[in-house]
């Protein structure tokens, strides 16, 4: 518009569903200790053990500048495989279950490649 505007802040409160939970962790180097920028953290959902398939639902996440990531997905999802990649690193995968109405971290130590 030709017309000068104020900035407006605005702050949003979003709650989950009750039914849902909170799967949260940092991505590090495992000698150093260095959080890991850019690792991709795939969630897969309905993970079956026996033949080491998911469910028809994944998810794919970046770590931010201090290797964090975090995601809220329903407990109907579980088991969930979490995978966690960076080029020059080993990947590593650990099994979890959400709770409804929790936060869970899982965290990774990568080891260079």
């Amino acid at each position: 518009t030709p017309y000068a505007v104020a900035p407006l802040g605005v702050t949003m409160q979003v709650n989950p569903p009750s039914s849902w939970g909170k799967v949260s962790g940092t991505v590090t180097d495992a000698s150093t200790g260095a959080p890991i920028a850019g690792a991709t953290v795939q969630i897969c959902t309905m993970y079956d053990s026996r033949t080491g398939r998911c469910g028809e639902v994944s998810y794919t996440l970046k770590t931010d500048a201090n290797g964090y990531y975090q995601y809220w997905l329903s407990k109907g999802y579980n088991p969930l495989q979490l995978l966690a990649a960076k080029d020059g690193y080993q990947p590593q995968a650990k099994l979890v279950k959400i709770t409804a109405g929790q936060a869970i971290t899982v965290n990774f130590a990568l080891k260079s490649s």
